[in-house]
């Protein structure tokens, strides 16, 4: 059985107001040759889902955007968040700040998350 990807049904889960500049940011990265998705728990999470990340320390709260469906994070396929080069994320980052009004998770003060991306 083949990989399916969730990015589909995730971007679905999000806030209007987000939606458009999801799909941009994924197809721009795809476009590039990077095969990024953004997971089910990485979109709009349950108040649990997000306790849990809190608890081992992948969050560090609880009021979080994507409660809201005004977050989203993003993986590249095959690889962990620690395997993404450094680069992909300098050059991602600042582009969906400029181009798509987000705001990236790289610049976070307590806790960098290169992945993340809000309004």
């Amino acid at each position: 059985m083949g990989w399916i990807d969730p990015t589909p049904a995730s971007i679905e889960t999000l806030d209007p107001q987000i939606r458009g500049a999801a799909i941009a940011l994924v197809n721009a990265a795809r476009e590039a040759g990077w095969p990024v998705f953004i997971q089910s728990s990485g979109a709009r999470r349950r108040i649990d889902e997000q306790q849990r990340l809190v608890q081992s320390g992948r969050s560090l709260t609880t009021r979080s955007k994507h409660l809201d469906g005004l977050a989203f994070d993003i993986d590249v396929f095959g690889l962990s968040r620690d395997q993404v080069p450094e680069n992909f994320w300098r050059a991602i980052g600042p582009a969906a700040e400029t181009y798509l009004g987000l705001r990236w998770g790289g610049r976070f003060q307590n806790l960098y998350d290169p992945g993340h991306f809000e309004i």
